[in-house]
């Protein structure tokens, strides 16, 4: 049975999980904050986002018959052999930036970090909409929601 999530939902989600890592990380003295992130968290980080944001993605697409590959998490710049990326589009925009990391703003994983022509830009989770997208020779396919295989 599958049942659908926006794409949205599976980052939000993702920073919830991040969230409710921070007292665990604090006890083991791992940097998770905002300019003092380092391989250690970074590897939580990109696992946690492999886990329930990429392999979502990478089923909806196979399921499309799709080969997908995401580049590195946490990279400002674009991977050339990756062909699968988020966007986030902010509600008072409609041009789309790639999503690179959560961020803290406010709170802890409040926020998204994204590239745009060589500009990094942080907005808020609560004011964007995140979309899947997928490149391949026939073009990109767009999804906004993709399904749990329950």
């Amino acid at each position: 049975m599958t049942s659908p999530i926006s794409v949205s939902d599976l980052v939000f989600n993702f920073a919830k999980a991040c969230r409710l890592l921070v007292p665990v990380l604090d006890v083991a003295a791992v940097p998770w904050q905002e300019g003092k992130q380092y391989d250690s968290w970074e590897r939580v980080e990109e696992a946690l986002f492999r886990t329930l944001v990429c392999e979502v993605c990478e089923f909806e697409a196979h399921s499309s018959g799709k080969a997908v590959h995401f580049g590195r998490y946490g990279f400002d710049d674009h991977d050339l052999e990756a062909n699968a990326k988020l966007v986030v589009v902010p509600k008072q925009d409609t041009a789309p930036w790639r999503y690179v990391r959560l961020a803290t703003s406010h709170q802890p994983f409040d926020a998204v970090r994204c590239s745009r022509e060589g500009q990094i830009h942080v907005f808020q989770l609560k004011e964007v909409d995140l979309r899947f997208i997928l490149a391949d020779q026939a073009g990109e396919t767009v999804w906004s929601a993709v399904r749990l295989d329950l």
